[in-house]
Parts: C-alpha cells; sequence; structure tokens
C-alpha cells in the first residue's frame, strides 16, 4: 500500500507541475506584450509632449540655475528622475525583506531540525 501511493503521489505531483507549467507559458507571454505594450504608449505620449512643448524655460535650482531648454525636456527629466528615485528606494526595501526572509527561514531551519531531534529522542507526548 504505502510503495504504490508514493509512486501515484510522485506521478500526480509530476502530472500537476506539468500542467501548471504549460498555462504559465501563455500567461508570460501576455504579460511581456502588455509590457511591451505599456513601454510604446508612454513612448508614443513622451514624444508628443515634447514636440507640443517646445517653449524654452531656464531652471532655477536655488544655487544653480541651469540654461534655457525646452519645458518637455525639463519636465520629462523630473519625471525619469522621480522614476528612479521610486525604483531606488524600492529596491532599497526588496532587499530588506530579503534579508529578513532568509533570517526567517534559518530561524524555521533550525528550529524544524531541533523538532525532529526532540521527536526521535523518544520521549512520551504530554496527555
Amino acid at each position: 500500500g504505502g510503495r504504490a501511493s508514493r509512486y501515484l503521489d510522485a506521478q500526480t505531483t509530476a502530472l500537476i507541475d506539468h500542467c501548471v507549467c504549460k498555462s504559465e507559458a501563455p500567461m508570460n507571454l501576455l504579460r511581456k506584450l502588455i509590457t511591451v505594450l505599456i513601454i510604446l504608449v508612454t513612448v508614443a505620449v513622451g514624444v508628443l509632449f515634447a514636440l507640443q512643448n517646445t517653449v524654452l524655460v531656464p531652471l532655477d535650482m536655488l544655487v544653480y540655475t541651469f540654461a534655457e531648454k525646452s519645458l518637455a525636456l525639463w519636465i520629462l527629466a523630473a519625471f525619469a528622475t522621480g522614476g528612479m528615485v521610486g525604483m531606488l528606494t524600492v529596491m532599497g526595501i526588496v532587499v530588506s525583506l530579503r534579508t529578513a526572509l532568509r533570517a526567517a527561514n534559518k530561524k524555521v531551519t533550525k528550529t524544524n531540525l531541533e523538532l525532529d531531534k526532540l521527536k526521535n529522542s523518544g520521549l512520551k507526548p504530554v496527555e
């Protein structure tokens, strides 16, 4: 009984894994297509915005004044800078969360090893 059920469980698990992998491929393709579409629309909007806002303006940063450039350039540069700062912030958060996850996983592994030792030590359960 036990050997056959383990074999069937392994077969079932392999079949489920195979089916899940097959169904993920179209989703990955769809995700890539949507990403490319979003990037293309963003670039198109940026180009149209730049073509419509050609007025030259200087950028005054309190202690330094930059030369006159098109209004669209300054606004798109601010947008890009904000995006980069946001991505760097998120990367810092992700790194700290991964570090915390790694520490928690080590603690779980250590606890599981300790639990296995206690199970195998021959102690009787308390009733």
